[in-house]
């Protein structure tokens, strides 16, 4: 084969390595559907795909506020398949137990971005009943770890819309509501007798 073929070759092969990664139409979005959270120690909050486009991994630098810890990310069950493992590095100093980066160590298989991405694992113990905290996925700048957040094809980047911040607002734990109900009721039924 010639220089020049080789050449010509190279560069048609990275063309379409560049239209392969840029097959996204902008259609995933990242998102989290839940508005309310438990409070607890380890509370979980799933983060979705929608949309359908190729992917091969995925990065992630989250951020939560207003009391909210982030204990880890748990990619069990995601749609991400293959690779050599999942990392998940919540702030090892603890200095900023707000932040989390987590990713798929590539190569994974190319899939379809849509369904669970993987389950955010929260510490709620310090936020109030009633209070609210969001969760946001930093994309492009401002992540103090200097990550951003995305979905990869190959080299590039796939077209990715956050539906960030999310907002939650912590709520009793249903055994509470339980316990509170049963206490309710036998004051009710004291009183009567």
């Amino acid at each position: 084969m010639s220089r020049t073929t080789w050449l010509s070759t190279a560069v048609l092969a990275s063309a379409a390595a560049f239209a392969a990664c840029s097959n996204a139409t902008g259609a995933i979005t990242l998102q989290i559907n839940e508005t309310t959270l438990s409070q607890g120690a380890s509370v979980s909050l799933p983060v979705y795909a929608t949309g359908g486009d190729s992917v091969d991994g995925v990065k992630l630098d989250i951020k939560v506020d207003n009391g909210a810890k982030v204990v880890n990310f748990d990619f069990t069950g995601t749609f991400l398949t293959g690779g050599s493992g999942f990392n998940s590095i919540p702030d090892p100093t603890g200095e900023f137990p707000q932040y989390t980066y987590a990713d798929t160590t590539p190569p994974a298989d190319v899939v379809s971005a849509s369904g669970l991405v993987g389950t955010l694992i929260l510490d709620t113990t310090g936020i109030s009943i009633g209070q609210t905290f969001t969760v946001d996925f930093f994309f492009d700048y401002g992540s103090p770890t200097g990550s951003d957040t995305f979905f990869s094809l190959g080299v590039g980047k796939a077209d990715l819309n956050i539906t960030s911040p999310t907002e939650i607002t912590v709520v009793p734990e249903p055994a509470s509501l339980g316990l509170l109900a049963g206490a309710a009721l036998f004051a009710i039924r004291r009183r009567r007798a």
